[in-house]
C-alpha cells in the first residue's frame, strides 16, 4: 500500500520546486496542509478496517491528490512552456495506466510472494524478479501508448541534450 505512494511523491516533489523556482512557497504549503486533512481523515477511516495497509492506502491517496492539486494549479498560473493541457492529460493517463498495470503484475505475483517473510538469496531472487516483472509491464505499457518519457530518461542519463 505505501509502495504507490511513490508515483505521487515524485511528481509532488517536481511540481513543488517547480513552484519555488518562480518564488511561489505559499501554495505548495497550502496544498500539503489540504493532503495533510486528508490523510488524516483517510487514516481514520481507512486503518480501522484494513490496519497498517489502510493507513498506506490513506497516504498514497493524500499524496496523489497533493501532486494533483500542485500539477493542475501549476497549470493555471504558469503553464507548461507552451505544451497544451490535452497533452498533459495524456501523459499522465499514460502514467496511471501504467502504474495499474505494474499493480496487476504485483497483485498477481503477491501469491508467490507470501513466503518472503525474512532476508534469504531465495527471497532476494523472488522479489527482484517481481520488481523486474512489473518494472517491465509498466516500461510496456507506457511505451505502447505512446510515451516518451522512458526515452527522454535515456537520453537524460547518456548526457545527450538533442531533444
Amino acid at each position: 500500500a505505501y509502495a504507490f505512494t511513490l508515483v505521487g511523491l515524485g511528481q509532488a516533489k517536481v511540481m513543488a520546486s517547480a513552484f519555488f523556482a518562480q518564488r511561489e512557497t505559499k501554495t505548495p504549503m497550502w496544498c500539503s496542509l489540504a493532503s495533510l486533512v486528508v490523510f488524516a481523515v483517510g487514516c481514520f477511516v481507512l486503518a480501522g478496517k484494513h490496519g497498517t495497509p489502510g493507513i498506506g492506502l490513506a497516504n498514497t491517496i493524500a499524496v496523489g491528490l497533493y501532486a494533483v492539486i500542485l500539477t493542475v494549479v501549476y497549470s493555471i498560473f504558469f503553464g507548461f512552456g507552451g505544451k497544451s493541457k490535452i497533452e498533459l492529460v495524456r501523459a499522465i493517463a499514460r502514467q496511471v495506466v501504467g502504474c495499474a498495470a505494474l499493480g496487476i503484475v504485483i497483485f498477481h505475483l503477491a501469491p508467490w510472494l507470501a513466503d518472503v517473510q525474512t532476508t534469504s538469496l531465495v527471497g532476494l531472487v523472488k522479489v527482484g524478479g517481481a520488481a523486474l516483472a512489473a518494472g517491465a509491464a509498466y516500461i510496456l505499457v507506457v511505451l505502447v501508448l505512446g510515451g516518451r518519457e522512458i526515452s527522454a530518461m535515456w537520453i537524460g542519463f547518456r548526457g545527450d541534450s538533442t531533444e
